[in-house]
C-alpha cells in the first residue's frame, strides 16, 4: 500500500522527536521534560498514520521490531497528558544510600507505578490491553531513549520509502 507524501507537520514532528530524544541522552536533569516532548511527538506521528491508513498501518507497525514500541509510547504520552504521571525513575541511586554509589541512567518505571499514580480515571478503549502489554515488554525498566530510538528508526524507514508500507 502506497502512502501519499508526508505532510510538513509530519516532518516537523519527526524532527521534534529526534531533538527531544537527543536531549534525553545529552541534557542531564532535563530528561523528564524531554521525555514528555518526545512521547508527544512519537504518539502524534503514530496516530496520524493510524487515522490515515487504518488497519494496514497498525498491522505493519505491530509486526515490525522497531514499530511495535509505539503503543507503549502512546500509553506514556497519555499518562503524562491525562494522568499527570511521571513515567520515569532513576535506576541507580535510591534511599537508603548504599556504598558504592551508582549513577545509573533514568529508566521507564514499572507499569503498576505509572497506573497507580494516574490522576483521575484512565479512559478505557480497545487499545488499552495492547498498550499495557507493550509497555511492560518493551519500555518498563529500559533507558528512556531506547524505545524512542526504535520509534525514530521506524518513522525514518517509512519516510525513506515514501511511506509505502509494502516496502518498509
Amino acid at each position: 500500500m502506497s502512502i501519499p507524501r508526508w505532510t510538513p507537520l509530519g516532518a516537523l514532528a519527526l524532527h521534534g522527536l529526534k531533538a527531544a530524544t537527543e536531549s534525553i541522552e545529552n541534557d542531564s536533569g532535563n530528561e523528564y521534560v524531554a521525555l514528555g516532548t518526545a512521547e508527544f511527538w512519537a504518539a502524534s506521528l503514530d496516530e496520524q498514520l493510524m487515522r490515515t491508513f487504518g488497519a494496514a498501518y497498525d498491522a505493519a507497525r505491530d509486526s515490525d521490531e522497531q514499530g511495535q514500541v509505539l503503543p507503549g509510547i502512546r500509553l506514556v504520552r497519555n499518562g503524562i497528558t491525562h494522568g499527570a504521571v511521571i513515567a520515569a525513575e532513576p535506576s541507580g541511586l535510591r534511599w537508603p544510600l548504599e556504598w558504592p554509589l551508582h549513577w545509573d541512567p533514568t529508566v521507564y518505571g514499572p507499569l503498576e507505578t505509572l497506573l497507580a499514580d494516574w490522576v483521575g480515571e484512565r479512559m478505557q478503549n480497545k487499545s488499552v490491553p495492547q498498550q499495557d502489554d507493550v509497555y511492560r515488554r518493551l519500555l518498563e525498566g529500559r533507558e528512556l531513549s531506547v524505545p524512542l530510538k526504535a520509534a525514530i528508526d521506524w518513522f525514518v524507514r517509512l519516510e525513506r520509502v515514501q511511506w509505502d508500507l509494502d516496502t518498509a
